[in-house]
């Protein structure tokens, strides 16, 4: 739990590092952190998942929350692929 926590914490800090404008290198690293940081939530949720089982672990609305959370990630994450693919094609 305190790992989790932690994590939360570094990833409200990348957060809000986010500035404008930015350095490319500097971007380049917030957003592989933020890959990182999502993968971890994502191991998170399914381990939870699978240790709670599906009605306990949505009877909590913490879960739900970071259910949501973590879909909102992988729907960033996808969008910010098409779109490097789009300008870089």
């Amino acid at each position: 739990m305190r790992f989790i926590n932690l994590v939360i914490v570094i990833n409200t800090v990348l957060l809000a590092l986010d500035h404008d404008p930015m350095d490319e290198s500097f971007e380049i690293v917030l957003e592989k952190m933020n890959l990182v940081l999502t993968i971890v939530f994502i191991f998170e949720m399914i381990i939870k998942l699978i240790g709670m089982g599906l009605p306990a672990y949505f009877k909590d609305p913490a879960n739900i929350l970071d259910f949501v959370i973590v879909v909102l990630s992988i729907g960033d994450i996808g969008m910010f692929l098409y779109f490097n693919i789009m300008t870089s094609a």
